[in-house]
């Protein structure tokens, strides 16, 4: 009788927790859908890419999955979410307190993944071609509105079970706390977030929306929590002055960054742009030279020293690097075009 008892309840704990798997994977999607209808990323110049949602499915699965398995380790292990649902040894489970502790299961685990788990997609590279679509992904924490709004699904209608069923002082108290889980994700989002505003800055460089690229480094900057992130940051604004025209800016976002990390390649290859802009060639072959020794790999750095020949009349050693420039990085579509370009040019 015992063990029919016992069978019978791992039956019932199986199903909610199925339950709640689907819940929160399910709420997972609905974030999703949220970023692309405010941020596009289904759409490129008009295109639907359904392509981008397989990783998304995926990574939302394995954060499912993860955070599930591990909330319920520590339910059974240190149950120490039990004061938010107490109920006697024999006491009978309605619906509704039924619905209450699922409600109340999924808020949590929901909450610990949008804090912890970066499962916000972002369109990291988008060069298209006339008939490739090149994507890669990557993914960040939700911010702050969006975290708040995905958690708030579940919260609201928990927040009514409770003051449905929950009885005296005990459902002010639970549900302060369930108010409180939401704010405190939203906040932790809200602080930081510096790889979010990093990639981002890169897609709207992509995209060629410097003005928001900048607003973008400006922001990882001041998340920026080490040297290396703020050179990092710092490359970010320098490439968005570059691309606005303005090198003397864009020349002392560079220096600030190369100040904090004197091998950034990257930050080299801008500064060689930005020196070239303003007519300084000694100065841009000196920093295309380091971006080249820093990282011999770094297809830019050989765009850089390639334009610094075209500036000074050398078209062949200009090719020459251009093509090396292609040859790293064969899927970017500025650098191909540019190499093409300078071919025309000689041919003529």
């Amino acid at each position: 009788m015992l063990d029919q008892k016992m069978s019978q309840k791992n039956k019932v704990s199986y199903k909610i927790t199925f339950l709640e798997g689907v819940i929160v994977f399910l709420l997972l999607i609905f974030g999703f859908c949220f970023e692309s209808f405010t941020r596009g990323l289904l759409f490129y110049q008009g295109v639907f890419h359904a392509e981008i949602i397989v990783p998304v499915l995926i990574r939302s699965f394995i954060a499912t999955v993860i955070f599930i398995f591990a909330y319920r380790l520590v339910r059974f292990g240190l149950p120490f979410f039990d004061f938010l649902m107490p109920q006697k040894e024999n006491e009978k489970i309605s619906k509704g307190q039924q619905r209450t502790a699922l409600l109340n299961d999924v808020t949590i685990i929901l909450g610990l993944i949008l804090a912890s788990m970066p499962v916000r997609p972002i369109l990291q590279k988008t060069f298209v071609e006339s008939d490739v679509k090149d994507f890669s992904y990557a993914f960040a924490r939700y911010d702050a509105i969006p975290s708040i709004i995905i958690l708030s699904v579940p919260a609201i209608i928990l927040i009514y079970y409770i003051l449905k069923y929950k009885k005296g002082l005990m459902k002010y108290v639970h549900g302060s706390v369930v108010v409180l889980i939401v704010c405190a994700v939203g906040l932790f989002n809200n602080s930081g977030n510096y790889d979010a505003r990093i990639l981002e800055s890169r897609v709207n460089w992509i995209t060629s929306d410097w003005d928001k690229q900048k607003n973008d480094a400006e922001q990882a900057l001041s998340a920026a929590k080490n040297d290396k992130e703020k050179a990092v940051a710092y490359y970010w604004l320098g490439v968005s002055e570059n691309r606005k025209g303005n090198s003397l800016k864009a020349i002392e976002y560079q220096l600030k960054a190369i100040e904090l990390l004197p091998e950034y390649a990257a930050a080299h290859a801008s500064l060689a742009n930005g020196y070239l802009a303003e007519g300084n060639y000694a100065k841009s072959i000196e920093h295309s030279n380091k971006c080249i020794e820093y990282d011999p790999q770094y297809a830019w750095c050989y765009q850089a020293h390639g334009n610094y020949y075209y500036y000074t009349g050398d078209i062949d050693n200009a090719i020459l690097y251009y093509k090396r420039a292609t040859e790293l990085d064969p899927g970017n579509r500025e650098l191909k075009d540019s190499y093409e370009q300078l071919l025309k040019i000689k041919a003529n």
